[in-house]
């Protein structure tokens, strides 16, 4: 019997120690994914920025001229 507790006591603790680990795993995940968003938060606010401040100057574009054929 007391061969069996210990089994099952250390099945369990393998267990705990697999979960633990897991939750390290997904700590680092969750930090990682933390930062994608600040930095995707400055890209966007960058990108809104530079839109406010080209909207108001005008806007030349020139057409590609194409040579007078000859025939």
């Amino acid at each position: 019997y007391e061969k069996e507790m210990r089994g099952i006591i250390n099945l369990k603790e393998q267990q705990v120690k697999s979960l633990e680990t897991k939750v390290k795993e997904m700590e680092i995940q969750v930090k990682e994914a933390g930062i994608k968003v600040d930095n995707s938060e400055k890209t966007v606010k960058d990108i809104a920025l530079k839109a406010i401040e080209n909207a108001g100057k005008p806007h030349v574009i020139e057409r590609e001229r194409v040579p007078n054929k000859v025939e």
